[in-house]
């Protein structure tokens, strides 16, 4: 009797310990609020859920946005010249396709030093999570005395075109960002260039007249058909009431006219210089939505061709193979030039003779600067 009193106490003590006494319900009904923010209640396993973070984090633990960035400088047809920073991922693959993102910068970054529109583009890494770093992200430089005119967002236009060609991009994901005058480019760029763009983000700015009719309703001024076939997102300072209203206004004016897809959102932040920070650690919803979106642009229906100055890989450097040497004219003028001679060059065989003339903005005597369009040419 005594050895079934105890079997069955510890039989007791058993369903304590592993049924929770009736209570496995509670244990496994996840809180409406823990599933896709939806009103509903559903069962599951509690380790099924992360309702904190993603579980891939994307950012390099010693991610340095100056290293990361490689910069260069791209001549574009006309005068313009644009100091630029690309970056690639880490894991780069060329027989993989990467959304384009092209950041504008704002105000006061104008310049050839290729350093401060990164001061204002590392929002765009501020979080682990940001698509940003599993993309190939391109930021020129607006030249001085140009501010994000016709002529620089040309040069932007070719600078783009330049990198689908060389790199492994996704032609129906094609990103344009820009900040307070940078966003006023945007909509600039859009109506030059729409079939170029599959989204865009305008974060300040405004670079969008609307009018509104007396019923209250309103539309844009000066926006065309192609522009409203183009996913846009606005996003305003909240710090200012009137520039959420007016945002909030471009936002019902472009959906009256036909724009399908307007993303809107509203933020009171602002980093330690200024800039306008819309993407922050906590927040990267913004990016979230740009890069969901896709359409498909004039590459997708056009074969990359190579073209431009493509910056592959290549131990060939002109300035080092290139002899120098002078020539007088019979008139007088006097020619620096430079010449090459195949390796193994042997004087009892014809070669083809290429001469290359270079574009505006590298006249001189200096017999150096013309080169580096030269190393193309010999890139494969």
């Amino acid at each position: 009797m005594k050895k079934l009193t105890a079997l069955l106490i510890v039989l007791l003590l058993a369903c304590a310990l592993f049924t929770g006494c009736g209570n496995v319900e509670n244990e496994t009904s996840v809180p409406p609020e823990s599933v896709n923010g939806t009103e509903e209640t559903v069962d599951l396993p509690h380790d099924s859920i992360d309702d904190t973070e993603p579980s891939v984090v994307l950012m390099p633990d010693d991610f340095d946005i100056r290293a990361a960035f490689t910069a260069d400088t791209f001549k574009a047809k006309g005068s313009v010249r644009l100091a630029y920073r690309i970056y690639l991922p880490t894991d780069y693959d060329e027989n993989r396709d990467y959304p384009l993102l092209v950041y504008l910068h704002s105000e006061g970054l104008d310049g050839k030093d290729n350093e401060k529109p990164l001061s204002e583009a590392e929002m765009l890494f501020k979080s682990p999570y940001s698509p940003a770093f599993e993309s190939i992200v391109l930021i020129p430089q607006c030249p001085e005395g140009y501010g994000w005119d016709k002529e620089a967002l040309g040069a932007v236009y070719q600078l783009s075109d330049y990198i689908n060609d060389t790199y492994s991009t996704d032609t129906e994901r094609q990103y344009f960002i820009g900040s307070d005058t940078g966003a006023d480019a945007i909509w600039q760029f859009m109506e030059l260039y729409h079939k170029s763009i599959s989204a865009v983000i305008a974060a300040g700015g405004s670079g969008i007249d609307i009018l509104k009719y007396p019923d209250g309703s309103v539309v844009t001024v000066g926006v065309s058909k192609e522009m409203t076939e183009i996913s846009t997102g606005i996003v305003c300072s909240a710090v200012n009431n009137k520039n959420v209203t007016y945002s909030k206004l471009i936002c019902e004016a472009l959906t009256n006219d036909g724009c399908e897809t307007v993303y809107f959102k509203s933020v009171n932040n602002a980093s330690e210089t200024g800039h306008f920070d819309f993407v922050t650690d906590e927040d990267i919803s913004v990016l979230e939505w740009l890069f969901a979106q896709s359409r498909p642009t004039e590459k997708t229906v056009k074969e990359k061709k190579e073209r431009g100055q493509r910056p592959v890989s290549t131990n060939f450097q002109s300035n080092d193979h290139f002899e120098y040497a002078e020539f007088t004219a019979s008139n007088g003028v006097t020619l620096p030039y430079r010449y090459y001679l195949p390796e193994g060059y042997d004087e009892n065989k014809e070669y083809p003779l290429l001469m290359y003339l270079h574009s505006n903005g590298l006249q001189g005597t200096d017999n150096t600067e013309h080169m580096y369009l030269l190393n193309p040419l010999f890139a494969n």
